[in-house]
């Protein structure tokens, strides 16, 4: 007679965990691992032994169809079994027992023989007897369950690092046996941290374009040999009289103009109250706007003109100003987005291509 006893199911286990293609779901396991075990072998065992088993723990009527009872049963219902395999449980029910050994392949049979069987069934007058044919290696019958492949190897093993259970049963195997050693990998970032991360990329930027424009309205002070000045695109900058910047002509050093006469580039945000402090001048039947009076610093024969309420209502819209910050704000942010859909996906990609090593 084979031992049946909860010590040598559990002895057996131990033993069977240290194989690396044992049962992932069984090495590590939780309420919803053994759920899924459960599943997974009643849909390749599922003789008539097999099915009193699971009934039996389920505590199903005969009219109850198993499969699809596994499928709805709460994951709690297998706490039971959890505690066993943790040795939680010393004296755990006769039900968990044969459960458990049915999980780790000890074949149950209904029956003698076949011919037994036969004549029992004739004669009306033998019982059907439980066997219980002990198997410590699930590779003896191939039929029953073939080798598990890398892949889902791989993916069950990524979830189950996760579990807060893991470190403690895997020390509690190491007392046994020889311990079972899974490379950890390190948690791919979220969708939400990558999205945030480029949303503070994207602040950053803007606080850096903020910065830039700071700078050019600063106050520039010349050196002492810088007596002439040009124009820079936005602003004059102070420049020895000797130097050449290009076709640009060098004027003069006029400390007040060059530390008040700037160009202002989004001429949408001129409101009334801009009128007295800007000025304008039409260049190429385009409209440019400085913060101060004087000659146009690139063609100097045209004189700067005060900004009047017909040229702030006909050449300026406060409106298009705000549908155009509107527009960029929500291209950032889809921008964001799609960069951290793709970021996650090939970081998704990447990990799946990457094994779990076992030893």
């Amino acid at each position: 007679m084979p031992d049946f006893s909860p010590t040598h199911i559990r002895s057996v286990y131990i033993d069977l965990c240290k194989d690396p293609v044992f049962s992932i779901n069984l090495r590590i396991p939780t309420d919803a691992r053994i759920k899924r075990e459960c599943k997974d072998l009643y849909k390749k065992k599922n003789t008539l032994g097999d099915k009193q088993i699971v009934r039996n723990f389920l505590q199903l009527s005969d009219d109850i169809e198993i499969e699809s009872a596994l499928k709805k049963v709460n994951a709690d219902k297998f706490k039971p079994v959890v505690n066993f395999l943790k040795d939680v449980t010393k004296d755990p029910r006769n039900e968990t027992i044969e459960l458990v050994a049915w999980l780790i392949n000890f074949k149950f049979e209904l029956g003698k023989s076949e011919k037994e069987s036969d004549e029992s069934e004739d004669s009306n007058k033998e019982d059907n007897e439980l066997q219980i044919i002990g198997n410590t290696s699930r590779n003896e019958d191939p039929s029953i369950q073939s080798e598990p492949d890398s892949d889902s190897i791989n993916s069950s093993a990524q979830e189950l690092l996760t579990q807060p259970e893991t470190k403690d049963f895997v020390s509690q195997v190491e007392t046994v046996g020889d311990p079972i050693i899974v490379n950890q990998q390190k948690t791919r970032p979220s969708f939400l941290n990558i999205f945030l991360i480029t949303i503070i990329i994207l602040l950053i930027e803007a606080g850096a374009i903020f910065l830039w424009r700071n700078y050019t309205d600063r106050i520039s002070v010349p050196a002492v040999d810088e007596g002439c000045m040009y124009w820079a695109g936005t602003h004059y900058e102070p420049i020895k009289c000797e130097d050449i910047k290009g076709d640009l002509p060098v004027i003069p050093l006029d400390v007040k103009k060059l530390n008040n006469l700037k160009k202002i580039y989004l001429s949408d945000t001129l409101t009334q109250k801009s009128l007295g402090k800007v000025w304008y001048s039409s260049v190429d039947k385009k409209h440019e706007f400085f913060t101060d009076s004087g000659m146009h610093p690139v063609d100097t024969v045209k004189r700067l003109r005060p900004l009047t309420s017909y040229i702030l209502t006909n050449h300026t819209s406060s409106h298009r100003f705000i549908l155009n910050v509107i527009a960029l704000v929500c291209c950032s942010i889809l921008g964001a987005i799609l960069f951290a859909f793709g970021l996650d996906y090939l970081i998704r990609k990447q990990k799946n291509k990457r094994p779990v090593k076992t030893d």
